[in-house]
C-alpha cells in the first residue's frame, strides 16, 4: 500500500470513540521520520463492513494501520534493516497506538527485537491523544539488538538437542507473558516442522548438520510474519527471544 491510498482513510466512530481520518494520525509520524528516510512500508486493515455512497464510492476506513520507516543504509546491521514503526488499532476492547524500533531481516522480512525499551504503548481513545515525542528517545536509545544477531549465528546445537529443548520452549510459552501477550505453541511447533519435517521449507535443515540459534529464531519469527494480524508483532517477537532464551 502507498501513502496516498492510506491517506484516503476516512474518520470513523467505534462505540463511543470518535476517530479522525487516517492522515490526521499518520502524517505527523511520516513528517518526523522523513527527516531520516523516504522509504516506508505500509499495511492497513479495513473493517469487515464498509459504506457505499450514492455515486458508488466506498468510504474507506482503516481499523489497523502499520507504518514502518526503513532507515538509511548506514543503519543496516548484519543484513538487517533498522525500522522505526507506528502501529495503531482502533477495533476491539483495547484501542492502542504503538511506536517501536526494530531490525528487519532482509532475506525474509522477519522482525528482530530484544529490547523492551524500544516499544512504547499508548491508549488510543481518539481525538488528539497521541504522544509522538516518544519517538525521539526510542531512536536515541542504545542498540544492543545488533550485538545479539552475531551471537545467535555462532551458537549451534545438534538436531536431537533441538528436539529435547522443544518441551522447554513450549513450557516457557505457557508461562511467559509480555505486555499482556503470550506466544502460541503453534508458532513453536510450526517452526520446528519448517526446520525438520517440511523439506520444501527455506528453513529445512539437512540430516547430520547442526542448527544455529539464528536459524531457529527465524524459523519461529517467520510464523509471525506469515500471520495477517500485525497488532502485537513486537510483543510476539520479543517472546520468541525469551522462549528460546537468547
Amino acid at each position: 500500500m502507498d501513502l496516498d491510498t492510506l491517506y484516503k482513510g476516512k474518520p470513523t466512530i467505534v462505540g463511543d470513540r470518535e476517530y479522525n481520518d487516517t492522515k490526521y494520525y499518520v502524517a505527523p509520524f511520516i513528517d518526523m521520520m522523513s527527516k531520516y528516510t523516504d522509504k516506508f512500508i505500509i499495511k492497513a486493515e479495513r473493517p469487515n463492513q464498509m459504506t457505499r455512497d450514492e455515486k458508488d464510492n466506498i468510504d474507506v476506513t482503516y481499523n489497523r494501520v502499520w507504518v514502518q520507516a526503513v532507515m538509511p543504509e548506514d543503519h543496516c546491521v548484519v543484513d538487517h534493516d533498522e525500522v522505526v514503526s507506528m502501529l495503531y488499532g482502533i477495533d476491539g476492547n483495547r484501542p492502542v497506538v504503538k511506536f517501536y524500533r526494530g531490525l528487519v531481516n532482509r532475506a525474509c522480512t522477519n522482525l528482530c527485537v530484544f529490547q523492551p525499551q524500544w516499544l512504547n504503548v499508548q491508549k488510543f481513545m481518539g481525538g488528539k491523544d497521541i504522544d509522538y515525542s516518544i519517538v525521539k528517545p526510542i531512536l536515541e536509545s542504545t542498540d544492543m539488538t545488533s550485538k545479539q544477531i552475531p551471537l545467535m549465528k555462532n551458537q549451534f546445537i545438534a538436531k536431537d538437542e533441538v528436539a529435547d529443548k522443544m518441551g522447554e520452549w513450549i513450557d516457557s510459552s505457557f508461562r511467559l507473558t509480555y505486555n499482556g501477550q503470550k506466544l502460541s505453541q503453534t508458532v513453536i511447533l510450526n517452526g520446528y516442522k519448517s526446520m525438520f519435517i517440511n523439506q520444501k521449507s527455506r528453513y529445512f535443515i539437512p540430516e547430520n548438520r547442526e542448527v544455529s540459534m539464528f536459524e531457529i529464531y527465524n524459523a519461529l519469527t517467520q510464523q509471525l510474519t506469515d500471520q495477517d494480524d500485525f497488532r502485537n508483532r513486537f510483543e510476539q517477537t520479543m517472546l520468541v527471544g525469551s522462549v528460546l532464551n537468547v
